[in-house]
Formats: structure tokens, sequence, C-alpha cells
């Protein structure tokens, strides 16, 4: 497997792969001095809700089941075509849109179409580029305020930043 060529972040050990952790506001936790939140509102957050009505319409619209995972499910699945710039993954019930794996904008505007529906997540025009993630978070612990054993945007950005780019 080649390396990256972006160097890992200064005060990261190389022999140890990058990970994610859980941003706390217990007394006395601190958040490693060479850990990069990338949470709502950096440029790296998933704009996405992993909760909440919005989210639950646009799972029911991608065919996730209506449970947390579910839900969770659909907005990382979202984030995930965003971010790619790649159909959304339906979920396993399937896409009740005709066009089967839809874009995130196209999912947006099915929930704002689906009557009465809740304020729809900002989400920027453009998400960071491949080359920005790899250089910015290549080598670095990601931290988020996901629980470590449920599945987190910031996974998604470890595999992309610390994967060699494309030949």
């Amino acid at each position: 497997m080649a390396k990256s060529k972006v160097p890992p972040k200064a005060g990261t050990d190389p022999s140890q792969p990058p990970k994610r952790l859980r941003r706390s506001r217990t007394r006395g936790w601190r958040m490693p001095a060479d850990a990069l939140y990338v949470g709502r509102p950096t440029r790296f957050g998933n704009p996405f809700p992993t909760f909440g009505d919005w989210t639950a319409r646009a799972a029911a619209i991608l065919g996730y089941p209506l449970d947390p995972l579910g839900v969770r499910q659909a907005s990382l699945a979202l984030f995930r075509g965003w971010l790619l710039g790649e159909s959304v993954r339906p979920g396993p019930k399937g896409t009740a849109l005709n066009e089967g794996a839809p874009s995130a904008q196209a999912v947006v505007v099915a929930v704002a179409a689906s009557g009465h529906p809740p304020e729809p997540p900002k989400v920027p025009e453009a998400p960071p580029p491949l080359p920005v993630i790899r250089e910015t978070l290549a080598g670095a612990d990601l931290v988020c305020w996901c629980r470590l054993d449920e599945p987190c945007h910031a996974d998604l950005l470890i595999l992309l930043a610390n994967s060699p780019p494309p030949t």
C-alpha cells in the first residue's frame, strides 16, 4: 500500500493510526493539543443533523429505518454524498424517490416538498475539497461530539484524510 505524501501532524505518533475522540464538557477534560475538532460549525462538520424531525423525514425518503441508528446512518449517507459529490446510498428499504440513488440536494428538496417540513439544515454549497481534507486532517486524531460506539462523520474524514490520493 502506498504511503501518503502528507507528513503527520506535529506531536502525533506515526506508528499509531489516527482515531476519533469524543469531545466532552466534563470537568478536567482537555482536547489533546495535536487533535483537531471536526464538529459543527467547522468546515469539516456534518451539516446534516444526526437526529430530529428533518433527518427522520430524510431517512424515510432514503429507505433507512426510523430508529436512532437508521436516522444516524441516513445523516452519514447524506454527508458522504455531499462531501464526495456522489449519489446518496439508499437504505435497506430503497429510496422513495423515482431517480434511484439521489443527490444530497435532491433529498433536501424532497424533504421540503413533504409538507410542513422542519427547518432544513444549512448546507454549504461546496464541501471542503479532498486535497484540503488530506492536507489539513492527515495523521491527526479527530474530535467530535458523537459517541464512540456510534458511526460518525469523523470516521469517514479519517479514512479520506489518510488514504493515498488517487493516481
